[in-house]
């Protein structure tokens, strides 16, 4: 990508493995109607992304994807993964 891609605006949700202990992070777009509210269509399509080895939702990549889609009213939710963007590591 060869220019900057705008922030997008997400919902971080932490959840904790009953198995391990282990604390996951998901950063979830939502698409915006037109009174500035997120909302959730359920006749669109819900991308999870994985970012790799080291990245997460801040990574132009996942930020051109995640404003495409919102575009196209679509919800995104990027997996991050432990350790990385600052989650907790057990």
């Amino acid at each position: 990508i060869v220019n900057g891609v705008e922030d997008q605006e997400h919902v971080r949700v932490w959840t904790q493995s009953r198995f391990d202990g282990e604390y996951l992070a998901l950063d979830i777009a939502f698409p915006v109607n037109v009174e500035g509210e997120f909302v959730h269509y359920l006749d669109k399509p819900v991308y999870l992304i994985l970012h790799g080895l080291n990245g997460g939702s801040h990574e132009e990549y996942v930020k051109d994807l995640v404003n495409r889609r919102r575009a196209e009213n679509s919800t995104l939710v990027v997996l991050i993964a432990r350790g990385m963007m600052d989650t907790k590591m057990v």
